[in-house]
């Protein structure tokens, strides 16, 4: 069975985000059907993305805000090349392939914002889960845990982990995410508090491989070890922070909790 058809049927509330794969994509551009609407050509410069663009922004005012479909009466060939212009796009940036900056900055130009990339069904996911997180911070007074027993607290605990991610990563991670939980958070550095924590797991992680091997582990030995390499690179990291003297790096919590793991600075 084609991958991509098996994803949308496991997944039929985001198959309209799962790239279809089957299509060639072009190199320098996202790809969007031209033409009979068959989706055979691709747009290739940045100013015929440009145009494709402002053609689908100009459709859509036309249309009463309606976005363009690819079935149903009444549905003509630039209809169909416009879906599938959105609909390509919106999977390029959901999976940051084939999507530079310079599409990024013709886009927001032509539409004022990114919202149109990620449907309003799911930014409407996305704001009722930052609206339950923050009802559930508000009525705790803390922050959820990944290994409590209550399966919703876990939930919301790997909520904060995904979206500490995709910001971090700068991957579909948009201005109206960013809106949204500011709106419920304000200047709450929850992200801030998930460095932390994962820096607390991480020196937990070096005292355990320390007292197990008899030795500090390295980065780059014949012998590879994922889980030697991973901590030697997180040695090399604090190494760097504590160094550069930055507090915003080298934050007054991690110091702490390195000193109260380790009690001295010879690692780093």
């Amino acid at each position: 069975m084609d991958t991509n058809k098996q994803q949308q049927d496991q997944h039929p509330e985001t198959a309209e985000m799962i790239p279809d794969m089957s299509k060639k994509v072009g190199s320098a551009g996202v790809g969007a059907g031209s033409g009979s609407g068959s989706g055979s050509t691709y747009i290739h410069t940045a100013e015929q993305f440009r145009l494709r663009a402002t053609e689908l922004r100009d459709w859509i005012a036309g249309h009463e805000g309606k976005k363009p479909s690819n079935r149903g009466e009444g549905v003509d060939d630039q209809e169909r090349k416009l879906y599938n212009f959105l609909t390509n796009c919106r999977n390029y940036w959901k999976y940051g392939q084939s999507w530079s900056q310079e599409k990024e900055n013709i886009w927001t130009e032509v539409f004022g914002n990114l919202r149109l990339l990620e449907s309003q069904r799911l930014f409407a996911k996305f704001a009722n889960k930052v609206d339950n997180l923050h009802q559930w911070i508000t009525k705790k007074k803390r922050y959820p845990q990944i290994n409590s027993k209550s399966a919703e607290e876990k939930e919301l605990c790997e909520f904060i982990t995904e979206c500490f991610a995709f910001r971090e990563r700068g991957c579909s991670w948009s201005v109206e995410h960013d809106g949204i939980w500011t709106e419920k958070f304000g200047n709450l550095d929850i992200f801030n508090h998930k460095r932390i924590e994962e820096f607390s797991n991480n020196v937990k992680q070096l005292k355990k491989w320390i007292m197990k091997n008899g030795r500090i582990p390295a980065r780059n030995r014949n012998d590879f070890d994922f889980d030697e390499h991973y901590l030697g690179e997180f040695i090399q990291k604090c190494r760097k922070e504590r160094k550069s003297g930055n507090t915003a790096k080298w934050t007054p919590e991690k110091d702490q909790i390195w000193l109260e793991t380790f009690h001295n600075y010879e690692m780093i």
